[in-house]
């Protein structure tokens, strides 16, 4: 417990229940005495890994790991730079200034705090992400969807790998993929031999 406590950095407003591993991108839970699993909650529609987490007072709160990675690292509320921000028109009058977490390779897995900075959320929007965001929103064609299928049936390295992959080389998102092996889209396209 001592090396953990060591090797890792309190998160604010949950520093009772948790500490962060700024270096590896990962939650340490006090209450189980065990690190939370890579995937916590698991990969949200947006790509983003997730948990729950018990602040100090008790309330339970959905938060993105990049989120509390840098909390951790800058010893920064999320809620002080998320709901407290705020700029002026040209009036002078206060008006919302929404900031996020920004992953700078844009590999929304890589959770090293070297890889987050806080920017305006508008600036995410780059245009080769804009046309990052308009390719993923094309549709998949029957031959696709069987040889997705085909593949991940020869697959041995897990779903999240597969997906991972696989989005990168049909330039969709990892939820397209994800149905696709789910059977949750394209169900009329069939294999040979599935029911």
């Amino acid at each position: 417990m001592k090396e953990i406590l060591e090797s890792t950095l309190p998160l604010p407003e949950f520093d009772k229940h948790y500490r962060i591993d700024i270096e590896l991108g990962r939650i340490y839970s006090l209450l189980s005495g065990k690190w939370l699993g890579q995937k916590a909650k698991g990969i949200r529609k947006n790509g983003y890994l997730m948990t729950t987490l018990k602040r100090n007072d008790g309330a339970r709160v959905g938060m993105y790991i990049h989120e509390a990675v840098y909390s951790a690292w800058k010893q920064e509320p999320k809620s002080s730079w998320r709901e407290n921000s705020y700029t002026t028109d040209r009036e002078g009058n206060l008006i919302p200034f929404p900031l996020t977490i920004n992953h700078k390779d844009r590999d929304k897995l890589n959770n090293n705090y070297n890889n987050l900075e806080k920017i305006i959320h508008k600036e995410q929007f780059t245009p080769d992400v804009v046309e990052d965001i308009k390719s993923k929103k094309r549709r998949l064609t029957k031959d696709e969807v069987i040889m997705i299928r085909q593949e991940f049936a020869e697959w041995e390295d897990g779903k999240t790998n597969f997906c991972l992959m696989m989005k990168d080389r049909l330039g969709v998102s990892f939820n397209t993929i994800e149905s696709v092996i789910n059977y949750k889209s394209h169900k009329n396209v069939r294999l040979e031999g599935d029911e």
